[in-house]
């Protein structure tokens, strides 16, 4: 028997178990968009050989490895910090679920992003990592008063570089915290001014 018949008969075995075809139809979105086979597992609920088998179908070789991530990738890249901010707010807005892993969600977020910044080459494993944190309370998704921007907010308890937490790397507005002074800029006093 071949992999390929192997391979389908796998899957019809899984979407009869799951009754969803929609899991399938977002694993192999995830498959496509490079996802790495245990994010999947964690969103999908398949189990490994069967996330395995489709990856060796559609994808080729697997590559092994520790999974992608670190919090100090993120506050040292103002445009991935961007991305993953506008893919975030996608994510809030998708997820009808109090989970992180909703793999429909993450399909549409994903295409939001690539619609909204085509090119971008964000890896996916990034993505998880940050909805990762986000679950665990080390990430945010925070509203700037003075611009009304989604932006990624590094929590405090994080303790790494903390000259870049809690400011809106857009217009730069200083949100107030202890042992620290806050500045106004020019945009903020016009936010300040639209507000009064």
């Amino acid at each position: 028997m071949s992999l390929r018949v192997r391979t389908t008969k796998n899957v019809r075995r899984t979407a009869a178990l799951h009754s969803d075809t929609d899991i399938l139809e977002y694993t192999g979105i995830m498959i496509a968009a490079g996802v790495s086979a245990s994010y999947i597992i964690e969103m999908t609920g398949l189990s490994k050989h069967t996330v395995d088998s489709l990856i060796d179908r559609d994808r080729g070789a697997r590559t092994p490895g520790r999974r992608k991530g670190a919090l100090t990738v993120f506050q040292d890249d103002a445009k991935l910090r961007l991305y993953v901010s506008v893919f975030l707010h996608a994510y809030r807005l998708a997820n009808q679920t109090e989970s992180w892993s909703d793999p429909g969600a993450f399909v549409r977020a994903l295409r939001a992003l690539d619609a909204r910044a085509p090119g971008h080459e964000v890896e996916p494993d990034l993505l998880c990592f940050a909805l990762k944190q986000i679950e665990k309370g080390d990430f945010d998704l925070a509203r700037c008063p003075a611009c009304a921007t989604h932006f990624l907010k590094i929590q405090p308890k994080v303790g790494v570089k903390r000259t870049l937490e809690g400011d809106c790397f857009v217009c730069t507005y200083r949100f107030k915290a202890l042992g620290r002074s806050s500045s106004i800029a020019g945009k903020e006093l016009l936010a300040l001014a639209k507000q009064g």
